[in-house]
């Protein structure tokens, strides 16, 4: 007859331990963070926060000369402007919102209205925390289609939410043809840029929302010339600091070319 031992509370405790390790392991697979739907909102937005105040994790990051594309349908400002940010961004987010009201304005105001900048947004819903974030996005891709997705936009951040937004009276308070905005949502066809949006994230190592790719632009090939990447709802003088030492590098580069038209006064 065998003598079977009850597992001590040490080995219980080391099993638990590794289990918690593995799931780690799986939320940040290839830089992404997963969450398995069983876990609950504010676990997932605990975790959001902490890795946005994380100080192993700095606010802002420079990078050896990473390309992004820019998506020329969600992009605001002067296409010859010579600094270009990419916003990756999920339209339930908090911190997106925050930044969307209090920091946007200002950039808009002071350099993408002057030429100085051209702002392109990227969609990078975190589902497994924001369940209605991809309708969101549907619902600004497909006013973008006519010509409104800035409008919607800005609309769908001061909503804030998909429980708050009529569908069936919202694009006619926005002046979108209702059939082909029904027929938009329903194709599918805006999932697909939904969802290359986020592959581009994921391969970015992106983990959370919202993040900035900030870079000289490149209008031969719609891209940008990333060298510093900002993340979170930080406030406008970061974004002032690191657009300026930006614009005076391609002030710069300018000179060296015997031209400076890019950049007004």
């Amino acid at each position: 007859m065998f003598n079977i031992r009850k597992p001590s509370i040490l080995h219980l405790l080391l099993t638990v331990t590794i289990c918690l390790q593995l799931t780690i392991l799986y939320r940040t697979y290839r830089g992404t963070f997963l969450v398995p739907q069983a876990t609950s909102n504010q676990r997932v937005q605990d975790f959001l926060t902490r890795e946005r105040d994380n100080p192993l994790r700095p606010a802002q990051e420079t990078l050896d000369h990473v390309k992004v594309k820019i998506s020329q349908s969600r992009t605001r400002g002067e296409p010859a402007a010579p600094v270009a940010i990419v916003e990756f961004s999920d339209y339930e987010c908090p911190f997106c919102r925050q930044y969307a009201v209090s920091t946007f304005p200002e950039i808009e105001k002071h350099y993408i209205s002057t030429g100085k900048v051209k702002y392109s947004v990227h969609n990078f819903p975190l589902t497994a925390v924001h369940p209605s974030a991809i309708r969101l996005a549907q619902l600004a891709e497909c006013a973008g289609n006519q010509g409104k997705y800035w409008a919607a936009h800005e609309r769908i951040f001061e909503a804030h939410t998909v429980g708050r937004i009529d569908e069936d009276s919202w694009f006619q308070d926005m002046g979108l043809d209702s059939f082909k905005f029904k027929s938009c949502m329903n194709d599918g066809a805006t999932l697909k840029d939904i969802d290359d949006d986020t592959r581009s994230a994921q391969s970015l190592g992106l983990r959370g929302t919202p993040t900035f790719y900030l870079g000289l632009a490149h209008a031969a090939d719609d891209s940008v010339d990333v060298t510093r990447v900002i993340r979170g709802a930080q406030p406008y003088d970061a974004f002032k600091e690191v657009i300026d030492e930006l614009i005076r590098s391609a002030r710069q580069q300018e000179h060296d070319k015997g031209s400076s038209s890019r950049f007004g006064s």
